[in-house]
């Protein structure tokens, strides 16, 4: 499928999972440890490798971010004989992405940029779809974050930082400023804005988290995008 740029309003819910966050600050992510939030910020390939190697040949995925102007942006690929393949477009951010087709996949594929080897998202085979704590607003929207959640698997203190990083668009970088919030709270947490947040054009939100003990956190918020 051909790169295709997306021109409405839309309601955005990011889901994330760390299944093993402890006593240091982590991205709530499958990984582990912080995301790199593509740091040169310069538009990249990326290639999606299968952990099923050939068993996943046919396979295809739905990738949904930022394209190279760092406008919205989505393209469906097809897994190769070997369990990988390269994108046609470039990219500024990977948001999200899903098994867009009928096979599922039968090992978890990493997304990466080409060059660098570096992770920006893992698709699980358990949800078929990212589980990432992270979205860049596109340049061409104003986003706002409308609601929180977040829950422990187990009964401990959770310290959960919304982190927004802002991005220098004649830099090619994000740039962290004091606009992190920190919240405190044991096992659970859910919060409606009364007011949504404005979260700047090409801004990134992270969630991150440390916890009293070693705990499974899951996590989702809701983006509201508005079109300018």
């Amino acid at each position: 499928m051909a790169f295709v740029r997306g021109d409405e309003e839309k309601t955005i819910q990011v889901f994330g999972y760390n299944g093993a966050v402890s006593d240091s600050t982590e991205t709530i992510w499958p990984t582990g440890g912080f995301i790199t939030i593509n740091a040169a910020g310069a538009p990249q390939t990326i290639t999606c490798v299968s952990a099923g190697g050939a068993t996943d040949s046919g396979v295809k995925v739905t990738l949904e971010g930022l394209d190279g102007s760092y406008l919205l942006a989505s393209e469906e690929v097809t897994l190769g004989s070997d369990g990988t393949v390269a994108t046609s477009g470039t990219w500024g951010r990977i948001n999200r992405a899903w098994v867009s087709g009928s096979t599922n996949l039968t090992g978890n594929c990493t997304i990466k940029t080409t060059t660098s080897n570096t992770t920006l998202q893992v698709l699980m085979i358990d949800t078929n779809t990212t589980g990432n704590a992270t979205y860049t607003v596109p340049m061409d929207y104003d986003g706002y974050l409308d609601s929180i959640s977040c829950n422990a698997s187990v009964d401990t203190d959770i310290k959960l930082v919304i982190s927004i990083m802002e991005y220098d668009a004649s830099a090619f970088a994000y740039l962290v400023k004091d606009k992190s919030r920190t919240i405190n709270f044991r096992n659970s947490y859910q919060r409606q804005f009364i007011k949504p947040v404005k979260i700047p054009r090409g801004s990134t939100v992270e969630l991150q988290a440390i916890a009293g003990a070693t705990t499974g956190i899951s996590a989702d918020f809701v983006m509201l995008l508005d079109k300018v």
